[in-house]
């Protein structure tokens, strides 16, 4: 085993110390050694670094431990900021926080679809609006997400970008680290609501599963040993021409389309269920490649034709006359995306600046 240098020491302490206060909220020093197992006067000496560099501040909240008096640490809100910008096929918008994850701005950056360039400028545009030169100038800016949401790709969105001497097709993430010299992250706005079911399992493993997303197109994404793979055309893969293969010669996007607008109300879905048939038949049998090709413990299936009551337990069934018996992977629902994903992904964000950058 390879024997960790003083630096590694000293930066797995300080992430280890930094991850407690993000989780906690706020610590006194004593708790933090406590809790960490590390000496005081080590946690001390880290600590004060921290305070030094403005990334923790003392609350003036007070708390009682072994008969003495100690104020409590938290992030210090004027760390920084962090951006996230919520891309989708109606419109996209940024949201500011700050470090204490409170939100400080909201810039509309558009109420239509925008591609490539146009993306970029607009959210460029709406940075300068939010933040100020000075805070730009200060460093105060720390890092900038990129949320797509529903059946949107990050390679919907390559940007042509020039240097004054030579130009090149990059993505709009990669544009963004040229423009911003911070950390930008991708992420796709089902996945939280993923994350939020894994974080709730007590029973199944569930570290090898696929999520397919049903919208205007259909997307797939899977996940092997908890982590995602890097599929034909990135994280998530339009397998929507695929399915159109399988199809009894039916329009694929006339069918999504009618998909997308049925009716949610139990008593209405009868009406709905030629149409159900057609579809769940289509998606067994992408699931029944799936997991033939790799190995699954759940489906994830969203978009609002998931929403409609039993078509979890329509899906199974049919996939299950598809493959060997006990070989069909839990196929589970989601229920429409959670509020709070822009906020979700400001606080990962957070962490990954503080925790990533400690001794930047």
């Amino acid at each position: 085993m390879k024997k960790q240098s003083l630096k590694d020491v000293k930066m797995t302490n300080r992430r280890l110390i930094i991850q407690l206060v993000l989780t906690n909220g706020s610590l006194s020093r004593i708790e933090l050694a406590a809790r960490t197992g590390l000496s005081p006067s080590t946690v001390s000496g880290i600590v004060n670094d921290l305070l030094s560099q403005q990334i923790l501040v003392e609350s003036g909240v007070y708390v009682v431990t072994g008969g003495r008096s100690r104020q409590e640490l938290q992030i210090n809100p004027q760390y920084g900021i962090v951006a996230v910008a919520e891309i989708g096929r109606k419109g996209a918008a940024l949201y500011v926080y700050d470090m204490a994850l409170q939100s400080s701005r909201k810039e509309e950056i558009a109420d239509h679809y925008m591609a490539g360039n146009e993306l970029l400028a607009g959210i460029t545009a709406a940075i300068f609006r939010a933040v100020s030169g000075e805070a730009l100038h200060a460093g105060k800016m720390k890092g900038i997400g990129l949320l797509f949401q529903e059946d949107m790709s990050a390679s919907d969105f390559s940007v042509m970008y020039s240097t004054g001497f030579s130009s090149a097709t990059i993505s709009l993430r990669e544009a963004l680290v040229t423009q911003f010299h911070i950390p930008v992250t991708e992420e796709y706005s089902q996945a939280y609501t993923i994350r939020h079911i894994l974080e709730k399992e007590t029973t199944d493993a569930v570290e090898n599963h696929a999520h397919i997303h049903i919208g205007s197109r259909v997307v797939v994404d899977v996940t092997q040993g908890g982590s995602s793979l890097a599929l034909h055309d990135g994280p998530c893969t339009d397998v929507t021409s695929l399915l159109a293969q399988q199809g009894e010669q039916a329009d694929i996007r006339r069918l999504l389309d009618t998909c997308g607008h049925l009716p949610q109300e139990p008593t209405e879905i009868r009406k709905a269920e030629p149409t159900l048939e057609q579809l769940t038949a289509m998606l067994g049998r992408l699931i029944a490649m799936l997991s033939t090709l790799f190995s699954l413990d759940a489906v994830f299936v969203s978009g609002h034709v998931a929403q409609l009551a039993a078509f979890a337990e329509l899906l199974t069934g049919y996939t299950q006359r598809l493959l060997p018996p006990g070989s069909c992977p839990r196929i589970v629902a989601l229920k429409q995306g959670d509020a709070g994903t822009v906020k979700m992904m400001a606080g990962r964000l957070r962490r990954k600046v503080l925790c990533e950058n400690v001794l930047a």
